[in-house]
């Protein structure tokens, strides 16, 4: 707590009287036991969380190495850039110390522009087989959708002349045009 000390002004003679000088001193030790208290609180009170972190799960160890066969490239072309060129291969790389059945794998130089030569031009020739087929299945989904959507109309409009029929009849025509369409 604090204390005020009180002492004597002046001298103890007949002279003037002077005020008394008051000291004050503050005493810590109270501030320092809550300060002890609330750390000790805290410490006590609070949880500490594990790290979180993701378990990584390794390939298994091979025994020889030499055994493991990567698998096979089958239709992949990778580009390489240098010197503000633009090289190619296709398949599998082959180094000049492991030849294919080939031999060595050889970069092919390629550029960026609009001509023969172009990656453009190249990535499109690769892939003309996807291009030509996606119109051709583009057909195909496009009569499936008119074919699911004329049914769906058919027999949810309740003026038609498919409720009226048999089933059997419904399901035939439906089984003709599927054989037509096919």
């Amino acid at each position: 707590m604090a204390e005020i000390a009180e002492s004597g002004g002046g001298g103890h003679g007949k002279g003037k009287k002077r005020a008394k000088k008051g000291s004050t001193r503050v005493d810590m030790t109270p501030m320092v036991d809550l300060a002890f208290l609330l750390l000790t609180f805290f410490v006590l009170t609070s949880t500490f969380s594990k790290p979180k972190v993701m378990p990584l799960n390794y390939p298994a160890k091979v025994k020889d190495p030499s055994t493991v066969k990567a698998p096979k490239v089958n239709n992949a072309a990778t580009f390489i850039l240098a010197d503000d060129k633009v090289y190619y291969y296709r398949g599998e790389f082959y180094p000049k110390t492991k030849p294919g059945p080939n031999g060595p794998t050889e970069l092919q130089e390629a550029n960026f522009g609009t001509g023969e030569n172009s990656v453009r031009k190249m990535l499109a020739s690769w892939n003309e087989y996807v291009i030509r087929n996606k119109a051709i299945l583009q057909q195909k989904l496009d009569t499936i959708k008119k074919h699911k959507t004329k049914i769906k109309t058919e027999t949810t409009t309740p003026h038609n002349t498919a409720l009226t029929k048999k089933p059997t009849e419904t399901h035939t025509e439906h089984r003709k045009y599927k054989k037509e369409h096919e």
